[in-house]
C-alpha cells in the first residue's frame, strides 16, 4: 500500500529523482577518502554527532555523514575490502533502482537518511547521551535487506569461497543487527530504528503475506497429515481399523440402504 502511494507521486515529483544516486554517493566518498589520506579532511568533523549539532550548531554534520567511507582502512588489505564494499553497495543499489525505478529508489534512500538523522537528534534531546553518533554505513543494511527481499535466491560467495543465498545472508545479518539493537543504549536504539524504518514501510505487506503463506502451508500440512492418518476401513460393529490390525480383511454389504464395513472377526460371529 505504501509503495503504491509513493508511485502515485512519481508523475508529479519524478523529475526531481537523481538517477544512479548510489554512484554519486560512492564518488563523493572516494573523493573524501582521498582528501582524508592527504590530510585535508578530518573525518571526525564529518560524523553525525547529535550533541554537536544541537549544542554547537554544527549543522553540516546532518549531510556530511553520508559521505564518510564505510571503512577507514590503514592497509592495502583493508583498502581491498573498502573497494569490495563500494562494489557491493553499487550492485545492490543498481538492482533496486532497476526493480523499483529511480524515483521510488530515491525515496527509499531519503527515508532512511531522514529517519536516522531525526531519530538521532530526538534520542539526544530525550536521553542526553553525548557519546552517541551515527555510523557511516547506515544505508548498507537497509539496502541489503531490501535486495534480499526481491532477489532472495541469488548466491554470493561468502569469504569468496562458500556459496550462500542472499536470503540466508540477510537472516544472519538481521540476527546480528538484532543483537546489536538489544545491547545498545536507548539513544542508539532510536538510531537503529531509523536505519530500518524504511524496510517496514516498503515491505510490511510482504511480511504479512509471508506470514499468511506460512500459516496456510502449515494448515495444509496438518490437513494432509490428518488425512494420511485416517483409516480407509473401520468395522461398523467393533470399530477396528486396518491401522490397528493390518492383517484383518474387511468386507462391505448393504443393509437397509446403508453400506456397512465388517471385519473378518465380526463376520465370523454373525
Amino acid at each position: 500500500m505504501f509503495l503504491n502511494k509513493i508511485k502515485q507521486l512519481e508523475p508529479r515529483f519524478g523529475s526531481w529523482a537523481i538517477q544512479n544516486i548510489a554512484l554519486y554517493i560512492i564518488a563523493i566518498q572516494v573523493i573524501v577518502y582521498i582528501l582524508m589520506l592527504a590530510g585535508f579532511v578530518d573525518f571526525q568533523r564529518l560524523f553525525l554527532i547529535p550533541s554537536l549539532v544541537i549544542l554547537e550548531g554544527e549543522y553540516w554534520r546532518l549531510v556530511t555523514f553520508l559521505f564518510i567511507p564505510p571503512l577507514n582502512p590503514s592497509s592495502l588489505f583493508g583498502m581491498l575490502f573498502l573497494l569490495i564494499s563500494w562494489y557491493i553497495f553499487y550492485i545492490i543499489s543498481a538492482t533496486l533502482e532497476s526493480y523499483w525505478g529511480t524515483f521510488v529508489f530515491n525515496v527509499y534512500i531519503y527515508i532512511c537518511i531522514f529517519a536516522t538523522a531525526i531519530l538521532s537528534l530526538v534520542g539526544f534531546w530525550i536521553f542526553k547521551d553525548p557519546q552517541v553518533f551515527v555510523k557511516p554505513d547506515i544505508l548498507f543494511m537497509s539496502l541489503f535487506i531490501a535486495f534480499a527481499m526481491i532477489r532472495p535466491d541469488l548466491e554470493f560467495l561468502l569469504f569468496f569461497i562458500i556459496p550462500m543465498k542472499v536470503k540466508y545472508l540477510a537472516i544472519l545479518s538481521a540476527l546480528f543487527f538484532l543483537l546489536i539493537f538489544i545491547g545498545s543504549s536507548l539513544s542508539n536504539k532510536l538510531i537503529i530504528i531509523g536505519q530500518v524504518f524504511n524496510i517496514f514501510l516498503f515491505f510490511t505487506e510482504d511480511f504479512i503475506r509471508f506470514i499468511k503463506q506460512r500459516r496456510r502451508f502449515k494448515t495444509q500440512q496438518k490437513v494432509a497429515r490428518e488425512n494420511k492418518e485416517q483409516s480407509r476401513h473401520q468395522c461398523s460393529f467393533c470399530g477396528i481399523t486396518e491401522k490397528k490390525n493390518p492383517n484383518i480383511e474387511f468386507r462391505y454389504r448393504n443393509e437397509n440402504n446403508q453400506l456397512l464395513c465388517i471385519c473378518d472377526n465380526c463376520r465370523k460371529l454373525q
